[in-house]
């Protein structure tokens, strides 16, 4: 007997209901747009493919005929699973990446395709995504901190580290990249990615001093430093503003206007250094973004 279409609803309001209650979405309710959140959460859970995240469904993002997956994407979806108490679906979405091959040097790819395997090219390479390191060390840490268990070894995490320490810089920002803006000035060292490593960075600190591997805890530091330094050089005093970056091919620095330094940046202004307890060298006031509907 097929079933009539408000019994359908009611089932499908059922599941979802349930599924709320397996989380803490309660934690959100002082968002503005409660409403929106959990909708957002519903697109983000039926979306998934046992951890695999698909760039889109549109079929613009694509993989030799097949849906591709960023990394760097994934493990910001993995975030938001994980800040809303959903952590069977964050475990499935870290530990697909943890499973793909990664490169020679310990990186991972910056995309792969629905077999779950390195796909890069295609009509979107970006060349590397290396801040989907800060964003899976970031991960790694916070879920370790709710809820006692460590995902990867520490052997695992040191490797990542050891890519981000020998990676090229310029500038005291490590590249090149490809980056959110998704190459449009070809090779790249992006404000927002590396303030997107610096706090995966951190948390890297906190594991390796829990490990008492004092040698990495002085490197961390050292690239932490280095790091945050190349981030405040793009900062231009007379507009108030971080700037994109620099590119491969010029010392310039790139001035155009991008949203996700006033994101990236903002969570390292006032943080308190792991080391030697100072503020971190990310101090300046970003201005208030005002929108409008």
């Amino acid at each position: 007997m097929v079933e009539d279409v408000s019994t359908w609803m009611s089932k499908c309001k059922d599941y979802w209901n349930q599924w709320f209650e397996t989380g803490h979405i309660e934690q959100l309710a002082s968002y503005q747009d409660y409403e929106r959140t959990k909708a957002n959460l519903v697109a983000m859970k039926c979306s998934l493919m046992n951890g695999f995240v698909p760039a889109d469904l549109t079929g613009h993002y694509f993989a030799n005929s097949m849906p591709c997956y960023y990394a760097r994407d994934a493990m910001m979806t993995a975030r938001g699973f994980l800040m809303a108490g959903y952590y069977k679906e964050f475990v499935d979405v870290f530990m697909y990446l943890k499973h793909r091959k990664k490169k020679a040097n310990g990186e991972f790819y910056q995309r792969y395709n629905g077999l779950g395997n390195p796909d890069e090219g295609a009509n979107n390479n970006v060349f590397h995504q290396l801040d989907s390191i800060g964003f899976f060390l970031h991960n790694l840490r916070k879920y370790y901190e709710l809820t006692g268990q460590q995902l990867v070894s520490y052997d695992e995490m040191k490797s990542l580290f050891e890519v981000l320490y020998h990676n090229e810089r310029k500038n005291g920002l490590i590249g090149i990249e490809g980056g959110v803006n998704e190459g449009v000035y070809g090779g790249a060292y992006i404000t927002s990615s590396n303030a997107f490593i610096c706090g995966g960075l951190y948390h890297f600190y906190e594991f390796a001093k829990e490990m008492e591997d004092e040698k990495s805890c002085e490197r961390c530091q050292e690239l932490i430093d280095i790091i945050e330094k190349g981030i405040e050089s793009t900062y231009i005093i007379e507009e108030e503003r971080y700037c994109y970056g620099y590119v491969d091919y010029s010392d310039t620095l790139v001035k155009k206007y991008d949203t996700p330094p006033f994101i990236s940046v903002c969570s390292l202004v006032g943080r308190i250094h792991p080391i030697c307890k100072r503020p971190t060298n990310i101090t300046r006031k970003m201005p208030v973004i005002i929108t409008k509907a």
